[in-house]
């Protein structure tokens, strides 16, 4: 947002790409907020003790991993999403703002991964479940836009 706003009197597509940056914000502090209950939830299922007479844990658990993964997937696309955007403004940002665009998309791209990764272990006892899947496609939609960002240093 901020390099975007920096070139707002030189870089045409400038204001566009300031407003969705703020979208972008917007939508990772919702994010936040969703995967900060789904994690307590799931720490909740965790750390909850076994008790022999008591039947439905497990699929109250499973449940519990299930939502949080839904709304890391959610997190995983908005952090590729930011990649995108940072890629977006490193080929058209003046040229002195680009290396920062491109730490920026690293950043991103970083994100997403990280997301993906915490999909995957919610979902270890679901190995075909396709939400892993989508988790994976994030992270090769934020790699190939950290290199497009890449190839304009």
């Amino acid at each position: 947002e901020s390099i975007a706003r920096a070139g707002l009197d030189t870089w045409e597509q400038a204001r566009g790409v300031a407003v969705q940056a703020v979208v972008l914000r917007e939508r990772a502090d919702r994010a936040g907020a969703a995967n900060e209950r789904a994690y307590a939830s799931a720490r909740a299922g965790l750390s909850a003790p076994v008790q022999p007479d008591v039947t439905g844990r497990d699929a109250t658990l499973r449940a519990a991993l299930v939502a949080a993964a839904d709304t890391l997937l959610t997190a995983a696309a908005l952090a590729a999403d930011c990649t995108a955007l940072a890629a977006e403004t490193a080929v058209g940002c003046d040229p002195a703002l680009r290396p920062d665009a491109v730490a920026a998309a690293e950043l991103a791209a970083g994100a997403t991964r990280a997301v993906a990764l915490l999909v995957d272990v919610n979902l270890v006892l679901l190995p075909d479940d396709e939400r892993r899947q989508r988790g994976r496609e994030s992270v090769a939609a934020a790699d190939a836009a950290c290199s497009r960002a890449r190839d304009c240093l």
